[in-house]
């Protein structure tokens, strides 16, 4: 914030010399103590613009500079710094203009006009939030505040995995469960399965509710229903204790709708038709011997560059280490083999 207090005067002065300034003027903090506490190169990026010497330009300003009560030293330094020290009194002005904020301290509009979306926590949806969680909560929740208290348009997303083996697991857990608390004992607990309380609980709540119906049901019908109400049930506890914290996000992403909205399959899909990997293995052998002999050997799916544009790249130090290889083997190679036909029976032959 000290600049403020310099920048009108010191726009004033190079304006006095013919250099008029668009934008704000650059500051910076000298590295070494003794230089003052604010430091420019205005002088130094527009001198050769002006056909100046950056040094004398640089005095130049700094002779315009009108009187300031609050600066005790402005002098020019190196090639044509302009290093500025202000008086202790500056500090007294700095702590009301502060003070004249309030609750706007810090604030800027750096990021006005421009989105960022964060996204944290996403706990799976297998069970309650724990202690773990609690510094990706902390940590995501501070990210996103930073960024809205600078002017971004934040968006705060939650992107949970119902999808895949851990919510399999889930499922197989909780039917286990019911199925003792119908009567079934016989039936094993998953070795990998979730041993929480909360499962006794969920399994007890469909027991009582739904006994009847489950017990009509098929296997993997009943399976789906425990991995529904289980989801349900986590996803309801991890909401409770996001809004214990105080913390809100605007978007729930479901992992789940990219497969049942069929976006996973159509993907693969149009990446396999893009390769041409649904042709057979001879069409796509000579296919892609003809690219290559036009030069074309595709694009990196790392880097998404073409393959032949990174081999030029890495050829200088590819043949600078076949190279070193060669010598190596020439220094080493050719004095062993001597030694080897001249000393039989002898080490040198290994």
């Amino acid at each position: 914030m000290m600049q403020k207090y310099i920048e009108p005067a010191l726009r004033q002065a190079a304006a006095s010399t013919g250099l008029e300034i668009e934008g704000p003027i650059p500051f910076g903090v000298p590295k070494q103590q003794g230089q003052g506490h604010l430091s420019t190169n205005i002088a130094m990026m527009h001198a050769k613009r002006l056909g100046k010497q950056p040094r004398a330009f640089a005095q130049e300003i700094v002779d315009a500079v009108a009187p300031n009560d609050l600066v005790e030293v402005i002098e020019v330094a190196g090639p044509g710094f302009i290093n500025i020290t202000f008086r202790d009194s500056v500090y007294h002005l700095l702590m009301q203009d502060l003070d004249l904020l309030d609750d706007a301290i810090g604030r800027s509009a750096v990021g006005v006009g421009r989105t960022m979306n964060i996204e944290y926590v996403s706990a799976n949806p297998t069970g309650p939030l724990h202690a773990g969680h609690g510094r990706n909560c902390a940590v995501g929740d501070t990210i996103a505040n930073l960024f809205a208290w600078n002017g971004y348009d934040v968006t705060r997303e939650y992107y949970f995995n119902n999808a895949g083996n851990q919510m399999n697991m889930l499922g197989r857990s909780i039917y286990v469960r019911l199925q003792h608390a119908l009567g079934n004992s016989e039936v094993s607990f998953p070795e990998d399965g979730y041993h929480g309380e909360y499962i006794h609980e969920i399994a007890a709540s469909l027991a009582a509710e739904r006994s009847d119906e489950l017990r009509q049901m098929s296997e993997a019908d009943a399976l789906a229903v425990c991995r529904k109400s289980g989801e349900e049930w986590c996803f309801a506890s991890i909401k409770r204790t996001l809004e214990a914290l105080n913390i809100q996000h605007d978007i729930y992403f479901n992992e789940d709708s990219l497969y049942s909205s069929g976006k996973v399959a159509a993907t693969i899909e149009a990446l396999r038709e893009k390769y041409r990997l649904n042709d057979p293995v001879i069409v796509q052998y000579f296919a892609w011997a003809f690219q290559a002999l036009q030069g074309n050997f595709g694009i990196s799916l790392r880097t998404n560059l073409p393959v032949l544009e990174l081999i030029g790249g890495k050829l200088p130090v590819t043949l600078q280490l076949a190279s070193m290889a060669m010598i190596f083997a020439i220094v080493i190679g050719v004095p062993a083999g001597v030694m080897a036909a001249v000393k039989k029976g002898t080490a040198w032959d290994y």
